[in-house]
């Protein structure tokens, strides 16, 4: 089966003088691979990741060396991101493991 082509974008409005508006729309696609992807893959920053999971910077540090999260991705010389999809899963697994205790 060949590789489905994920496209998507967003919608910009700016604000222009008067009533006048500009709606600007961008796209961007790429390949996704056959899994089960539920959205294409997105690199997201340290600040994001504790923003989204609530942890502090140290604690997703540590937290790696445990082997208890993600691992990150190094994007060049001194910059890293995480796979925003896996640290989802971490968050889903958290739920589970919090509700399979009740």
């Amino acid at each position: 089966m060949l590789p489905a082509l994920s496209i998507w974008g967003y919608f910009e409005v700016v604000e222009g003088l008067g009533s006048k508006r500009t709606i600007n729309f961008y796209m961007t696609g790429h390949l996704l691979e056959e899994t089960n992807r539920r959205f294409p893959m997105r690199f997201i920053k340290i600040k994001e990741v504790t923003n989204k999971t609530g942890l502090g910077r140290s604690t997703v540090y540590k937290f790696i060396a445990d082997g208890k999260f993600p691992k990150s991705i190094s994007l060049g010389d001194r910059a890293v991101a995480w796979v925003e999809e896996e640290v989802t899963e971490w968050m889903e697994t958290r739920l589970a493991e919090r509700n399979n205790t009740l």
